[in-house]
């Protein structure tokens, strides 16, 4: 239709004034009329002059008239309140894209005043398009940006926005990762919203068991969520929300997933939360000591900055108790990290101390006790090779020492007693050593180049030490090379240096 010159509409509106103050009636007989012609009047400026008037009725016929159905439906769902008339007409649409462009702009306002019946009408629309993408893989983006549309349709609806996401996700379990980021997200939002509402009611109510048992119940779908969709989420991205919205279980579950041990330890010093602080310790801190280190350098820390800090005592000395089990770290490590704390009572370290002390003792018994034991048997040793070197030898096994039959020329013999058919002995003729008995001398002989290695490294380390005004730094270098790993475990004392032949049977 033409538009109408500018004193038209002044006519219009004119005209209409006077048949609304003598009625409606009238006005709905006229537009109802035969003798009725749309071309007569600025139609859009009669449908708002009717709106302000309140004939909604006259508004709505004229609409109908204009075959407008913006107009119509503004008026069904702005005005008289009619959704599910407006939801049919806009169902009736056969132009996806006519359909979408009005869904986008009343969308919002039906899903407020009709949300069943219009967000089961978005969803087939929905299913609609995302069939249609996995059918027709080349015009897949529009369809997306299509489906894209319906979405934002739910931006202040967090019921239907969750829901829309969970219908998306079982529709299409290949989705974009940042449907599965929203979901975790809004079920985030909700867990922290529950628990602002829980702490204002313990304020008033002691014990508010309603409200824990639901933030439980929120807590666990959250964990759920996190290890059924573990391989569709970027991990890293979730864990920042969780951060965020501080969700300790999360934030765990996310940095095992990971493996960011570290980490997590920092986010709890962040909390101060000392209780999960030791529990990851003895979680992870057999594979990783280091994390030992890290806990008792953090709570020697907090007592340096509050020195009657509740809890901070009470967990160094557990944490201490712990280390009394991890050999690998060196009591000089932990004097060193306590002595940076000036305030610190020894009544903390005393225990501790205490009991490595007496386990050191307990391994110099047993170590002293290796000694005399290997001291005998290397005594004997000697004495079996000065009788060997100094007297006749007398060979009178009958059976062979490999096979066990009777022994036959021609015979081979060992100096340590054992005697072999000559087919029976493996032993390669530059060797001459007896088959049975050189594995024994052999690793006599690496326990021996092993103590001489560590005396070389023992040397250089004492003379570092005395040269070097930073004690510490050496003896963590060296703790770092091993110097100190089988200090509780010393091999046995290798046979003396004159009797290297004699370790040959």
């Amino acid at each position: 239709m033409d538009s109408l010159p500018e004193e038209h509409k002044y006519y219009t509106t004119l005209l209409l004034n006077c048949y609304v103050k003598q009625g409606g009636e009238k006005l709905v007989k006229l537009i109802e009329s035969g003798t009725f012609d749309k071309e007569m009047l600025d139609l859009n400026t009669a449908i708002e002059v009717c709106i302000e008037s309140k004939q909604l009725d006259c508004a709505k016929l004229l609409a109908e008239k204009a075959e407008s159905l913006d107009q119509q439906l503004r008026i069904l769902i702005e005005h008289t309140k009619e959704y599910a008339l407006a939801l049919k007409k806009i169902d009736e649409m056969e132009n996806i894209d006519t359909k979408l462009s009005f869904l986008r702009r009343y969308g919002p306002q039906l899903i407020k005043g009709f949300p069943e019946a219009t967000y089961k009408s978005i969803e087939q629309i929905a299913q609609y398009l995302l069939q249609k993408k996995n059918e027709d893989a080349k015009n897949a983006g529009k369809y997306m940006e299509q489906f894209k549309t319906l979405k934002e349709i739910f931006v202040d609806e967090i019921i239907f926005n969750k829901k829309f996401l969970v219908f998306q996700i079982d529709k299409d379990p290949n989705c974009e990762k940042e449907v599965y980021h929203s979901l975790i997200e809004w079920h985030l939002q909700d867990y922290y919203n529950a628990q602002k509402v829980m702490k204002e009611q313990r304020k008033e109510d002691a014990s508010p068991r309603k409200q824990a048992s639901a933030l439980d119940i929120k807590r666990k779908e959250l964990l759920e969520l996190l290890t059924t969709y573990k391989e569709k989420i970027d991990k890293r991205h979730v864990l920042m929300l969780f951060e965020m919205y501080q969700v300790s279980e999360g934030v765990s579950l996310l940095c095992e997933m990971l493996e960011l041990k570290n980490e997590l330890m920092t986010y709890y010093m962040q909390k101060k939360d000392y209780a999960s602080i030791v529990k990851l310790c003895d979680q992870f801190g057999k594979p990783e000591p280091n994390l030992w280190v890290q806990a008792l350098t953090y709570f020697v820390g907090e007592l340096a900055i509050e020195p009657e800090l509740p809890g901070a005592e009470k967990y160094v000395k557990e944490v201490l108790t712990r280390l009394e089990e991890v050999p690998s770290i060196s009591p000089l490590l932990v004097l060193e990290i306590t002595s940076k704390n000036k305030k610190l009572k020894f009544s903390v370290l005393k225990e501790y101390l205490a009991n490595r002390l007496q386990k050191l003792q307990g391994n110099i018994e047993k170590s002293k006790s290796s000694i005399n034991k290997f001291s005998g048997e290397i005594d004997e040793a000697k004495q079996k090779v000065t009788t060997l070197r100094t007297t006749a030898q007398l060979f009178q096994l009958k059976d062979c020492s490999e096979c066990g039959k009777k022994l036959e020329l021609p015979i081979v013999h060992f100096m340590c007693g054992h005697s072999y058919h000559d087919y029976c002995n493996s032993a390669s003729a530059d060797k001459k050593e007896c088959p049975k008995c050189s594995v024994q001398a052999q690793n006599i002989l690496d326990k021996k180049a092993q103590l001489l290695g560590q005396m070389d490294n023992q040397e250089q380390f004492f003379k570092e030490l005395k040269d070097i005004d930073k004690k510490f730094d050496v003896v963590a270098e060296y703790f770092g090379r091993g110097l100190f790993t089988g200090i509780n475990k010393l091999p046995p004392k290798a046979p003396a240096e004159d009797n290297k032949d004699n370790a040959e049977p």
